[in-house]
């Protein structure tokens, strides 16, 4: 009794301590709340999220799991599924509504409902009911001793997850929150207006420039305040406007600074002694929308223009500086004329970023000389340009050259010659994975050889040299920026000056990396033949299909639940070396008509922030064959097969013997026909038989089936009778044998192979070549004699059947 006392004392004792820190815990909170940005709000509206929600738990796994007065849900930052127990199940729970829940040491959820107490098998998906004093007692040490729960304030329930994300639930709806700090530190303007240009003079002073009010301000290297150029050249300490929106601002070796304004041409400006600048507009490109600059080995300063091409201001030093425009070389392409960027090698090789490719030339001291080659989209060669609307261009200094392109990410030229016809490039953009947007506005050469690239709404660190990259987007600024086209900056300070269309802001180098956080990815659900979907397949690494299941839908989730709907997938069905499929932000793969064997699906995905990480899942799915798919059927089709081939060639030789006997059957029919003509003829002449022919033919005659075979010996009796008579036919023959027609048409088919009607007029041309081999008859006499009414016809027919005339035969033959 006393241990139970002590028991007792010890277990309120926690309890106390754990209502302080849960005080302690929603204090805070209360505090901070303040400071929360709403990242998504969950309702009976927007999702199918329905009851009074009275809980929130997160499991091992990262699965968001909600007791409801509609009883118990899992979210996994797309879907809310609701799970109740079922009849039958076995569960003696009743009521869906759920008062309370906590995790199991195991990583079941407990949970209270107004029935009592009960426990949710993960491992089953299904409801139990708590059976033991054992499991009763670790359901009050778990309540008790819980640290992944909400915990609630007043009508408030809140709950901060290991990722740092502010769940609350506040009159049942579920919100998801994070905090609001910003790692960025906001450049001061007077005015939001859109940043068009940042760059560095050899004082290491920073020129930035805005489009709407059209300001000019100068920044210390460390990115303090100097000062607003005004039109007449005076820096100012307050904010003031140039009056012409400044796209680039360049500074030449001899000092002076170079503005290109956008539609205000070209102004020149010399620093004076006393801090300030005199301001002179170019008369010659008053009008021009200039959008970049750059000076070439010769002292030449070159114009890049949005519409007019490039223009070559010869004498920048002169007080009327000649400018060559309309260079003969250059392409008479008005798109090609849109330049955008223009940047000048060590060797005095121009390159321009144009709308229609990049033009490369070599300079020389005529411009009019300058041949200029275009480099654009090929659809005849993989290695060019997929997109000719190219924004800016970076030499790194490995000497790595790379163009930017409005819609189709990054290219590096990877042709050693950069004044060949045709150049190679190397693509990096969303289709390979190495980066997470294609629509890029400006980039700089950042840290370890990395491009710091301004995506549209994004930042990327760009390793060319391991082919990753890191990414800074809305949920690491806390934010939603739109950047423009001016190149960032790395200040002395080792800070990122960057612009956007709002203004600008300073980033901290050593911040410049996006959150290492990995989400888990995890199968949310399996669906095989169209059947409903099974939830308790999270754990699951195998899956084995019965023979008639050969279509199922993989459903999986990364659980980053910052914006689910910015997460990109990929999968691949194979090995290691099988190339990545791109899926988007689709989560979910279905696989159709899967042949027998055993498949690996693997899965994996980006951050919130698009970034790829190392989070690989693996199921193998094993395809079971049916009867016929299986070796065994293969070694029965084969015997099959054996068997039907034999008897078709058993079939054949057999037919086949039967036509060669039908045919020596039938040769001997018709050389005894052939005999007994030739017997009776000499008769009718007079002629003696010689006795020993005689025998021969009485033996030949013993040889046929004839002396065996009565009905035979009628055919050739008759045949013998009238094998001249034109009007036998195949009733008299019939009459003559004592049978029927049929019956003679099936007795002398089998015997000979032929029909009677054949056998007669086989018989008859055998006796016409008898006869005009041995006798001197004309071709008509033969034809009367084998019972042809028309010679003609005789002579065409003995030619079909032996392939020579009448007189042919009798010719070559000789009588």
């Amino acid at each position: 009794m006393q241990a139970v006392n002590l028991k007792t004392t010890s277990s309120a004792k926690m309890k106390r301590l754990l209502v302080l820190y849960h005080i302690f815990l929603l204090c805070f909170l209360t505090a901070s709340s303040q400071d929360l940005r709403e990242l998504h709000h969950f309702d009976d509206v927007n999702s199918n999220l329905e009851g009074h929600i009275t809980q929130i738990v997160q499991d091992r796994n990262g699965f968001i799991w909600l007791a409801t007065w509609n009883g118990l849900f899992r979210f996994d930052g797309y879907e809310f599924c609701r799970l109740k127990p079922l009849a039958g199940d076995g569960c003696s729970m009743t009521s869906d509504r759920i008062r309370d829940i906590w995790l199991s040491k195991d990583g079941d959820i407990f949970l209270r409902s107004d029935d009592g107490r009960f426990r949710f098998d993960i491992s089953e998906y299904r409801f139990c009911d708590i059976t033991t004093d054992e499991e009763m007692a670790e359901s009050e040490e778990t309540l008790h001793s819980q640290t992944l729960k909400g915990s609630k304030i007043g009508n408030m329930l809140q709950y901060i997850d290991p990722q740092g994300l502010y769940w609350q639930v506040i009159h049942s709806v579920l919100y998801c929150k994070m905090r609001t700090e910003s790692p960025i530190m906001p450049l001061q303007m007077e005015q939001e207006a859109s940043v068009a240009n940042i760059s560095r003079d050899n004082k290491g002073r920073i020129w930035v420039t805005t489009k709407q009010d059209a300001t000019v301000r100068l920044l210390t290297p460390e990115g303090n305040d100097i000062g607003y150029l005004t039109p007449s050249g005076a820096l100012s300490t307050t904010y003031a406007s140039f009056g012409h929106p400044i796209y680039t601002v360049y500074q030449m070796r001899d000092g002076s600074i170079w503005l290109g304004s956008k539609p205000d041409g070209l102004f020149r400006l010399k620093e004076t002694g006393s801090g300030n600048f005199t301001v002179e507009h170019i008369p010659q490109l008053q009008r021009g929308s200039v959008y970049s600059l750059a000076e070439d080995n010769n002292g030449r300063l070159w114009v890049g223009m949005l519409g007019d091409g490039l223009a070559c201001v010869e004498n920048p030093d002169d007080s009327n500086p000649t400018i060559a425009r309309d260079l003969a070389g250059y392409p008479n392409d008005s798109v090609a004329k849109r330049v955008r960027r223009v940047y000048i090698n060590n060797n005095n090789i121009l390159m321009a970023t144009t709308n229609n490719g990049i033009v490369i030339g070599q300079l020389k001291d005529n411009t009019n000389d300058i041949q200029f080659k275009r480099h654009g989209r090929d659809f005849r060669r993989p290695s060019s340009l997929y997109c000719n609307a190219t924004m800016d261009m970076v030499e790194t200094t490995d000497g790595r050259l790379f163009v930017s392109t409005e819609t189709d990410g990054i290219y590096e030229i990877i042709s050693p010659d950069l004044l060949a016809d045709t150049l190679s490039f190397k693509r990096y953009n969303v289709e390979n994975g190495m980066l997470p947007s294609d629509m890029i506005c400006a980039m700089a050469q950042g840290a370890d050889g990395q491009l710091f690239v301004a995506c549209d709404h994004q930042i990327v660190n760009l390793d060319v040299r391991h082919g990753t990259f890191e990414n800074m987007g809305h949920l690491f600024f806390r934010h939603q920026y739109h950047f423009t086209e001016a190149n960032p900056l790395l200040l002395s300070n080792d800070r990122w000056l960057i612009g956007t269309t709002e203004d600008a802001f300073l980033l901290p180098q050593s911040l410049a990396h996006r959150s290492d956080y990995q989400p888990r990815l995890l199968l949310t659900g399996i669906s095989i033949q169209n059947k409903q979907k099974m939830l308790n397949v999270e754990t699951i690494d195998t899956l084995v299909l019965k023979p008639a299941e050969r279509n199922v839908t993989i459903h999986f989730a990364a659980l980053d639940y910052t914006d689910p709907a910015a997460i990109k997938y990929q999968f691949r069905l194979g090995t290691d070396s099988t190339s990545w499929n791109n899926i988007g932000t689709d989560h979910s793969v279905t696989l159709l008509d899967l042949r027998p064997g055993t498949y690996t699906l693997s899965l994996r995905s980006t951050n919130a922030d698009g970034q790829w990480t190392n989070n690989v899942r693996s199921l193998t799915i094993i395809v079971e064959p049916t009867f016929w798919e299986t070796p065994w059927a293969t070694m029965l089709l084969i015997l099959m097969a054996v068997a039907v081939l034999t008897s078709v060639c058993m079939t054949w030789l057999y037919i086949r013997r039967i036509r060669k006997r039908q045919q020596d059957t039938l040769a001997r029919y018709l050389e005894l026909l052939e005999k007994q003509a030739a017997a009776k003829q000499q008769e009718d002449s007079g002629e003696k038989t010689d006795v020993k022919t005689a025998e021969n033919w009485e033996d030949n005659a013993s040889q046929t089936p004839v002396s065996n075979d009565p009905f035979m010996q009628s055919v050739i009796e008759y045949v013998e009778k009238n094998i001249s008579n034109s009007e036998a036919d195949v009733s008299q023959m019939a009459d003559a044998c004592s049978m029927s027609r049929s019956a003679l048409q099936r007795h002398i088919k089998q015997a000979t192979g032929l029909t009677p009607v054949e056998f007669l007029r086989e018989a008859r041309m055998n006796h016409a070549r008898q006869l005009l081999r041995t006798t001197m008859q004309t071709v008509s006499e033969v034809a009367y004699n084998c019972g042809f009414n028309d010679p003609k016809y005789f002579s065409r027919y003995f030619k079909n059947s032996t392939g020579m005339s009448p007189s042919e035969f009798k010719q070559n033959t000789g009588s």
